[in-house]
């Protein structure tokens, strides 16, 4: 048996060293060098264990120095990075940006969300609080506006947007009731005409007249204009009596040398500053209407009416110098110095200011500012300034 021991022995050590030679192969390549990557591997492993068992203690991990620390310390060395500690965390300036109402962390940038909104291509806009893209703003406006998917813009609605889609807006659709009527009437049909119809037909009037009259259970009555806004083309237009509040939809009628909008319920006049071809205008009995802002721009005006409201400042009428005919009476006027440029009024009629604080108002208590006589200054206001209530 003793004769078998030396080849025994020998293959014992030869399978030893072959064993150690697999277990090499692992570190070394084909020319037997050492094989980085494979010992990079396992390093990474080590430390990604480490960072996990740093990160279950509450603790931060340094992946520059792959090192443990307590947040304070991390945030003291990560200071220059702007790393903030606050309330035992340290928080970086994404964390910061986040945490931060109101703000979004945008390629390594702290931006405001109206700042990160307004910088989309697609026109988006901030609106209390959230990013509109340009149809949800359109849509945000309200009723009386429609997204065109055609144009890709937002508009108001019109008489036919009311006509095909009445569950829209059930004040328009009344209104849309009402001018279709008008249509059959002018056109001469004994059938309701269609919405087409009565489109081309009202878009080619110049004259239209909507008065209320409350004694007749058939009398027009509208509250709602936008359905009017695709009728540009009407130069003279009467809409008494109706309770209206909102002209904004007047102000696409740019053609318009006529209106009357007496007995409704306005009470300001901003949408028909761009009514510039305007000739004659009558706002009586409107008693809400304040002011007169909107109005310094009619610089066409011939004749204008407003009584019956709570005017008292005259100042945006101070450049109306081609009015004829003004009458103001029954407001709590007080002065009527704004009024001295207008040397168009006639003399006899051009102006009312009956039942107005200075109409009531002794000739002693009136003087140059508040009702100014001498000078070169209208006579129809000369003469009321002269005259003895």
């Amino acid at each position: 048996m003793s004769k078998y021991w030396p080849n025994l022995l020998a293959t014992v050590v030869v399978v030893a060293l072959l064993s150690y030679g697999c277990k090499a192969d692992r570190f070394l390549n084909q020319d037997h060098t050492l094989d980085t990557n494979t010992r990079t591997t396992e390093q990474s492993e080590i430390l990604a264990t480490k960072a996990a068992i740093c990160r279950e203690d509450d603790k931060l991990w340094d992946t520059d120095t792959n090192t443990c620390m307590d947040a304070k310390s991390f945030c003291k060395l990560k200071e220059t990075e702007g790393y903030v500690y606050q309330n035992e965390l340290c928080l970086s300036p994404e964390q910061q940006c986040l945490l931060a109402k109101g703000s979004e962390w945008v390629d390594g940038v702290c931006k405001s969300a109206s700042v990160v909104c307004e910088e989309k291509s697609d026109g988006s806009t901030f609106v209390n609080g959230t990013c509109l893209n340009p149809e949800e703003f359109c849509k945000s406006k309200g009723e009386h506006y429609v997204w065109s998917t055609r144009n890709n813009e937002c508009g108001l609605r019109g008489f036919l947007n009311y006509c095909q889609d009445p569950s829209v807006s059930e004040s328009a659709f009344t209104t849309v009731l009402e001018l279709k009527k008008i249509a059959k009437t002018g056109l001469g049909l004994q059938r309701s005409p269609t919405c087409s119809e009565s489109f081309e037909f009202l878009k080619g009037l110049e004259q239209l007249r909507l008065v209320h009259d409350n004694k007749r259970q058939d009398s027009i009555r509208i509250r709602d204009l936008y359905p009017l806004i695709e009728f540009n083309g009407i130069k003279q237009l009467e809409l008494t009596n109706q309770g209206i509040n909102d002209l904004m939809p007047l102000s696409y009628l740019t053609q318009l040398e006529y209106l009357d909008l007496q007995n409704n319920e306005l009470d300001e006049l901003v949408y028909v500053s761009g009514l510039v071809k305007l000739r004659y205008l009558f706002l009586g009995y409107n008693r809400s209407i304040l002011s007169l802002g909107g109005l310094e721009n009619l610089k066409n005006l011939e004749v204008l009416e407003l009584f019956g409201a709570t005017i008292s400042n005259l100042s945006p009428l101070e450049q109306l110098k081609n009015l004829r005919r003004l009458s103001l009476r029954d407001n709590p006027i007080n002065s009527v110095y704004y009024l001295r440029l207008m040397e168009k009024l006639d003399i006899e009629d051009g102006l009312d200011l009956l039942y107005t604080n200075i109409s009531r108002l002794p000739l002693a208590q009136r003087n140059e500012q508040n009702c100014p006589s001498k000078g070169n200054i209208s006579e129809a206001l000369k003469k009321f300034c002269q005259t003895e209530p």
